[in-house]
């Protein structure tokens, strides 16, 4: 693992500059980042599914916990980079990717199923049968939810 961080700390050092992305920083990072959101094996929750890849830098402060009474889903795919599951099948990928959309499909039927997810209304998402000022961002997301639905759905 300690060549993949080499690699990642060159990438972002790469990309935004090798003077702001050090050790030291990504440690402060990481240290508040557990501050605010508590650490990723403390992680509860129910009806949902959080995806790693194995080579997504992010994958190391991701929730790995499952807790299948609570649908609380955290596949892991070896050879996957951040996001992978969501990319199109094609050839050559990783093979652990078809078990990965296999939960998030799972857990998606489950959610349409139970009623957990109402796509009658765009603002159901939000909960807000009313529009407001954020209506616009509740659509977009909206959006994107039924696209990643369709694509599990129909694919």
């Amino acid at each position: 693992m300690k060549h993949f961080a080499k690699y990642y700390l060159q990438q972002c050092g790469d990309l935004f500059g090798s003077d702001v992305i050090t050790t030291d920083y990504i440690t402060k990072k990481v240290a508040e980042s557990t501050v605010n959101f508590g650490l990723s094996w403390n992680y509860n929750a129910t009806n949902v599914v959080v995806p790693n890849g194995l080579y997504d830098p992010w994958s190391a402060l991701g929730c790995k916990t499952e807790r299948s009474a609570q649908h609380q889903f955290a596949p892991t795919t070896p050879g996957a980079a951040h996001c992978s599951d969501m990319y199109p099948v094609r050839a050559g990928e990783p093979t652990g990717l078809s078990n990965t959309r296999a939960v998030i499909k799972r857990e998606v039927d489950y959610y349409l199923k139970s009623g957990l997810l109402d796509v009658s209304t765009p603002s159901a998402v939000t909960g807000s049968t009313t529009p407001s000022s954020s209506s616009k961002p509740s659509i977009i997301f909206s959006s994107l939810l039924f696209f990643v639905i369709a694509l599990f759905v129909f694919n």
